[in-house]
């Protein structure tokens, strides 16, 4: 993405860090920048397969799901 990005590890949690303007982080409570990867908890207990990151916002598919 534009200045942010995503992580999936082994067990399908999603990390997201760097701009977080207009909530694409995933935090809805964060709209400000981050520095490191914080897990994405909107997202636990979904295995997360896919991240697609676009300029302004990100999408996210778990094989069920798409958020």
């Amino acid at each position: 993405g534009h200045n942010y990005n995503f992580l999936l590890n082994e067990k399908g949690d999603a990390f997201s860090w760097g701009n977080g303007s207009g909530g694409k982080l995933g935090y809805e409570s964060l709209k400000k920048s981050i520095n490191f990867p914080k897990i994405v908890l909107q997202l636990q207990g979904n295995f997360i397969n896919y991240v697609a990151l676009g300029e302004q916002m990100s999408i996210v598919y778990s094989g069920k799901k798409i958020f």
